[in-house]
């Protein structure tokens, strides 16, 4: 475990898995109250579900090409401040409640963050590599393990401060009409959470440049 904890590039996988669960759960947690008391339409949900889920899938599709010619640090990298940038404009169009640009910007930044979704495996494998050219010892089995706890942390965290965010914000489930509180609550969370994220996960992309070091320590 020593070995495990004290590898950066593990640490900042772990890093990536936090913020990615943390902005599914909680948009996964409130997307449903902000088309219902905000945008005033249940339906709409499975239309936002559609538009973040079914462009990431398309984004992977391309993932390795972009891989092969740019290296997993450039792609992750790149990307991730696209989706950042994209993350702007989609915060004002929820804020005028403009749904067609939502749903083309949601799109758009859901094939941005693809690339980093897609790789996540293969710098597991990587860091695990490190590890084993460094010092000797094989933390494959162990660095899965704990980014797979890491992925349930997160998504507990997310469940959890969505919860508590919406208790602050005077969320009533009983009544018919939020009060303003609960609403900017429910807007705030759904809007700017996933645009945190993906800055919290680029933050840590910037310094998972683990396939070069590895070249490096075999001498290539």
């Amino acid at each position: 475990m020593k070995f495990l904890f004290t590898n950066k590039y593990f640490l900042l996988i772990l890093g990536v898995y936090l913020a990615n669960q943390m902005m599914n759960s909680v948009s996964n947690s409130v997307g449903v109250f902000y088309v219902t008391y905000v945008l005033g339409n249940y339906n709409l949900f499975g239309l936002f579900s559609m538009a973040a889920m079914l462009p990431m899938i398309l984004g992977m599709f391309f993932t390795p090409l972009m891989v092969k010619k740019f290296g997993m640090y450039k792609t992750n990298l790149f990307t991730l401040i696209l989706a950042f940038v994209v993350g702007i404009p989609y915060i004002i169009a929820g804020l005028y409640q403009n749904i067609v640009l939502m749903l083309l910007l949601m799109a758009v930044r859901s094939i941005f963050i693809s690339p980093i979704t897609a790789t996540l495996g293969a710098l597991t494998a990587e860091a695990s590599k490190n590890a084993y050219l460094k010092h000797g010892v094989q933390l494959e089995g162990s660095m899965y393990a704990c980014a797979s706890m890491g992925t349930k942390i997160g998504s507990g965290v997310g469940v959890a401060l969505a919860g508590w965010l919406l208790d602050v914000g005077g969320y009533d489930g009983t009544v018919a009409v939020q009060t303003p509180g609960a609403l900017r609550a429910i807007s705030l969370m759904y809007l700017i959470a996933p645009v945190l994220s993906i800055l919290l996960q680029g933050l840590c992309a910037s310094g998972l440049n683990v396939e070069k070091e590895n070249r490096r320590l075999e001498g290539k």
